[in-house]
């Protein structure tokens, strides 16, 4: 197996829309995908030659990726296992060096199941994967758990490690709550937008194109200047072909 691990946005999602709805994008590139910690796990083996090869995904990864910016080098790692992948991340994101070996000299704190401990293994002199992993394991495992070293023998690739994969809707329906009272159109398309991103992520992994979509919203207010307003309003809209491009 390979993994890319990817940083998923800082900002939590509106209420109403899934998380599940960040991986969405990458569905089109691989069935395996899923959500862990603060990332986005893709496992790419199964697929690469079917893009051209590892080189010619990770370029279409990086060039589809969502929020792709200046920062965008910091934001994506890979390796041979998924923890591998998300350790490396998470140190690339602190600005640390590339570890001379993969995964010994990976710090202690990139591995989430470790950092409970961090303090108490480094008094032990332990400092990076190598160290820990070098230790009696009867004697750890009665000291700080077994899921310590569970996590550590997945991430090195030793054990199994049962991952939840992301699953596309059959139908793409989705509600957003505004945080608060809107009365303008622009910025009422602010909010959809996020909807918008989330439709362009859904139809990429089916691989199809949108003809028509709706996008409704519910009047809190029922009276405007004494006119009665209805409960709902909506505005349809049609394309000539299916597209993807959600600015169009």
């Amino acid at each position: 197996m390979y993994w890319h691990a990817w940083r998923l946005p800082p900002e939590p999602l509106p209420p109403g829309v899934p998380a599940a709805a960040q991986g969405w994008w990458a569905l089109r590139f691989t069935p395996r995908v899923a959500l862990l910690d603060e990332a986005l796990l893709l496992e790419v083996q199964s697929t690469e030659r079917l893009w051209g090869g590892r080189a010619a995904l990770r370029a279409l990864l990086r060039a589809q990726a969502p929020g792709s910016g200046p920062e965008a080098a910091q934001d994506w790692a890979e390796g041979p296992t998924a923890l591998q992948a998300l350790a490396l991340l998470r140190q690339t994101r602190l600005g640390g060096p590339p570890p001379r070996r993969l995964p010994h000299d990976l710090p202690l704190a990139t591995l989430t199941a470790l950092r409970p401990h961090a303090q108490a293994l480094q008094h032990l002199g332990c400092r990076s994967w190598g160290d820990l992993r070098a230790l009696p394991r009867a004697g750890l495992a009665r000291r700080f758990g077994a899921a310590c070293l569970l996590a550590l023998d997945q991430a090195w690739g030793d054990a199994p490690h049962g991952l939840t994969w992301i699953t596309l809707p059959e139908r793409f329906a989705l509600e957003l709550e505004l945080s608060a009272l809107v009365e303008s159109a622009p910025a009422l398309l602010m909010a959809g937008q996020r909807l918008l991103d989330a439709l362009q992520g859904w139809l990429r992994a089916r691989q199809q194109g949108v003809l028509a979509l709706e996008l409704a919203w519910r009047h809190d207010l029922r009276r405007v200047d004494g006119v009665d307003l209805p409960p709902w309003q909506s505005l349809e809209l049609r394309t000539a072909e299916p597209l993807q491009a959600m600015a169009h």
